[in-house]
């Protein structure tokens, strides 16, 4: 157990009572006052981290490097394509590049899609706006 101290008073009822319970050869071991768990591990033998625990820990962990690794891509994939994007289409003053969430009120489901808004340094016609929609 881990909580308050037990008094003395309390810890010899404890001991008196384990006949009670077909304990009467039971050496009843209490270890207390242990302000860091470390000392209370190396003294009792008890770990407070389970396996199970650390498992999911380690998926969370998982999951974590491969969302970083995805923006990781997204930011390299936008500076890629600015530098083509500076060539090929010289109206454009900048981008953005980014997953939004797209709900759809029919049938109530959403999905991520890859969506970029850009700004033109001044207002152009469909046919360029047509080119960028297919580059």
């Amino acid at each position: 157990m881990i909580g308050e101290t037990l008094s003395e008073d309390v810890l010899s009822q404890l001991k008196t009572i384990l006949p009670k319970y077909g304990l009467e050869d039971t050496e009843l071991k209490i270890i207390q006052s242990y302000r860091d768990s470390s000392q209370l591990n190396q003294q009792s033998g008890f770990s407070f981290q389970n396996e199970a625990g650390s498992k999911i820990q380690e998926e969370k962990i998982h999951l974590l490097e491969n969302e970083l690794r995805i923006l990781k891509d997204k930011d390299h994939l936008a500076q890629s394509v600015a530098k083509e994007i500076n060539v090929l289409f010289p109206s454009v003053d900048s981008f953005s590049l980014g997953d939004f969430l797209v709900q759809n009120v029919q049938d109530f489901s959403s999905s991520k899609e890859v969506t970029v808004l850009v700004k033109w340094k001044h207002q152009v016609g469909s046919v360029e706006r047509k080119r960028l929609e297919l580059f």
